[in-house]
This record gives C-alpha cells, sequence and structure tokens, in this order.
C-alpha cells in the first residue's frame, strides 16, 4: 500500500507530492502538527474532537 499525503485541499499518492521551493511554509518553516490519544486502535474522544 502506497503513502498518501493531503496537499492544496487533495489526498495523493507520495510519490506525486511536490511543494514549491519558494512556498512560504517552506522558506519559514510554518508548519501545524496535531496528535491525539488512541486505545486499542481508537481515537479517545474523536466525536467530541471533530466537533471542535
Amino acid at each position: 500500500m502506497s503513502e498518501i499525503v493531503y496537499l492544496n485541499g487533495s489526498l495523493i499518492p507520495r510519490s506525486q507530492a511536490r511543494i514549491s521551493a519558494l512556498d512560504y511554509g517552506f522558506l519559514y518553516g510554518f508548519g501545524l502538527f496535531e496528535t491525539m490519544r488512541a486505545y486499542g486502535g481508537q481515537v479517545f474522544r474523536l466525536d467530541s474532537h471533530l466537533n471542535r
């Protein structure tokens, strides 16, 4: 199974992902990271998280 990434509003194969060297986030290190706790393969309080 190939890895899938989200880029510019679409899910695409990782091998097709391209980011411009002049991309503002790339140039200045902007990013957003999120973590979620999971137990037994289920995300804890997923519904509450998605409703936010």
